[in-house]
């Protein structure tokens, strides 16, 4: 059986997209505009998926933690703060984590 390497270029992709997101965030005043929200999202997304794809070598994992973590983060700014959502997130990463393990 062969062992398989790790990507050390999405690595080096998480670290560019995290240095964009804090240059974002340095330079840009904290309004939600469009454009700049979109963009801050994005680069949240990349950076998670490139680091826990570095982490955890699986696409499929890599996506779930990312499209959660953001989604969560996403409701947060449109104001839902109840912990409510945050079990109902949980809940469904384990379901999707579940599903996608059996098949």
């Amino acid at each position: 059986m062969r062992k398989e390497r790790r990507q050390f270029w999405q690595l080096l992709a998480g670290l560019l997209s995290l240095a964009g997101l804090l240059y974002l965030i340095g330079t840009y005043p904290p309004s939600l505009t469009l454009p700049t929200t979109a963009v801050f999202f994005a680069l949240i997304f990349a950076a998670l998926w490139f680091f826990s794809k570095f982490a955890l070598k699986s696409s499929i994992q890599a996506s779930l933690i990312s499209s959660v973590v953001t989604s969560y983060l996403i409701v947060r700014a449109l104001g839902l703060k109840q912990p409510f959502f945050i079990l109902l997130f949980i809940i469904l990463f384990i379901t999707l984590q579940l599903f996608f393990k059996r098949n």
